[in-house]
């Protein structure tokens, strides 16, 4: 069964969690002296999203980027719900190919720092949802 019917209920939990990030403390401290524009899209349900790191300013939000990003994460609704719950290993659904990854490695790597505030995030977007 799928963690998202509709493109609707992902795009609730997403914008809840849009609103968590750029309020989070903890968050808003670990991306200080990061500069990293993060898109996300989901083609499951046709859903984009982003997050937009700038020196401890949180951005994020639904829709596509009108910028470019540092990168560029594809991957149904159920593999991003897994990475974020902890079901599902990153690097394992990038080389099944469930996740498809462009953009700069060396910026990937410090988005390695802010996945527990982000699995934080989501759970509590997703439990209030």
């Amino acid at each position: 069964m799928a963690t998202f019917d509709t493109p609707e209920e992902l795009t609730k939990v997403l914008s809840k969690m849009a609103e968590l990030a750029q309020a989070d403390e903890a968050l808003i401290q670990a991306s200080k002296g990061k500069n990293l524009t993060i898109s996300y899209e989901f083609p499951d349900l046709d859903v984009f999203f982003y997050t937009n790191f700038r020196d401890g300013e949180v951005e994020a939000g639904l829709g596509e980027l009108e910028e470019d990003a540092d990168i560029y994460l594809t991957m149904d609704s159920d593999i991003f719900d897994g990475m974020f719950t902890g079901k599902v290993n990153a690097a394992k659904a990038a080389m099944k190919g469930d996740l498809a990854f462009s953009g700069n490695v060396a910026a990937a790597m410090r988005l390695q720092g802010l996945m527990d505030d982000f699995k934080r995030i989501y759970f509590k977007a997703k439990t209030d949802a």
